[in-house]
């Protein structure tokens, strides 16, 4: 039977690399109906998003070996993965970063310290519906 896009899972990169929360928005999302793939630093986002074409990235900016703003360059200088959106979750809540992430083309801004699992997953899944 052929899927349409109703029933199509739609496709969620995660990359995080606090491994509490990467496995429990995984969790939360693949609750929820989404395909979920994650990853726990940057250069594996990268190399996951190329391979995998996600619908869209969750990304965390406090990651090992190269920031998350590396990652959204690298992301919006490659052909194939420059238009998917991307998501931020991170701990950096200052006005600076939170409007960096914007500039490089983030859908969304958010704070985890400032929202419960819970409320971040509800963002997330408006996001997606949104933005997907």
């Amino acid at each position: 039977m052929a899927e349409d896009s109703s029933t199509t899972k739609k496709r969620v990169l995660v990359i995080e690399d606090e491994s509490a929360l990467l496995f429990a928005l995984k969790a939360e999302l693949s609750h929820e109906g989404y395909s979920v793939d994650a990853a726990l630093s940057g250069e594996e986002g990268i190399n996951k998003a190329i391979t995998g074409m996600p619908d869209i990235i969750v990304l965390d900016l406090m990651l090992p070996e190269m920031s998350g703003f590396d990652v959204m360059e690298r992301l919006n200088a490659d052909e194939h993965t420059k238009n998917i959106p991307v998501l931020v979750v991170s701990n950096l809540a200052d006005t600076e970063h939170v409007e960096r992430g914007k500039k490089m083309g983030a859908v969304d801004y958010l704070v985890k310290t400032e929202h419960s699992l819970e409320k971040i997953t509800e963002l997330l899944k408006k996001a997606i519906e949104e933005h997907v």
